[in-house]
């Protein structure tokens, strides 16, 4: 079973690479041209996540997963529930039918999951309301 991995990130390439001092290495971790395991790997650069179809055929995906989601600066909850919902929405018409899965990494305390009390959930980006 061949894996075609494809990592993106919303940046162009030259804004990444200026930001994040080890963007070409990691690029260069997922391409790995020496490798024939790795020939069919790919980093792309614009991708915006909340429009995923803009840039990928319908249901041509196995597996979605957003690393650590967040909208520019700490603590903008509202803008970082906005996005995981838009997200989400995005991934349907790109996922395989039956077989697609997303999968979203989070910081312990932003899910909402382990919330104590009404505060909690409020300080939580409340992502099970949209799964």
């Amino acid at each position: 079973n061949k894996v075609h991995l494809i990592a993106s990130v919303l940046e162009d390439e030259t804004t990444h690479q200026t930001v994040y001092r080890s963007s070409q290495a990691n690029a260069q971790n997922v391409v790995q041209p020496e490798s024939p395991e790795h020939q069919q790997h790919s980093v792309q650069y614009g991708i915006d996540a909340t429009r995923l179809s803009d840039f990928f055929a319908p249901h041509s995906l196995d597996r979605i997963i957003f690393n650590f989601p967040h909208w520019r600066g700490k603590s903008n909850h509202r803008y970082n529930r906005a996005l995981v919902k838009d997200f989400l929405e995005s991934c349907v018409p790109v996922l395989r039918p039956e077989t697609g899965r997303v999968h979203i990494a989070l910081v312990k305390g932003q899910s909402g999951m382990e919330a104590n009390n009404v505060e909690e959930w409020r300080q939580a980006w409340t992502v099970p309301m949209f799964a």
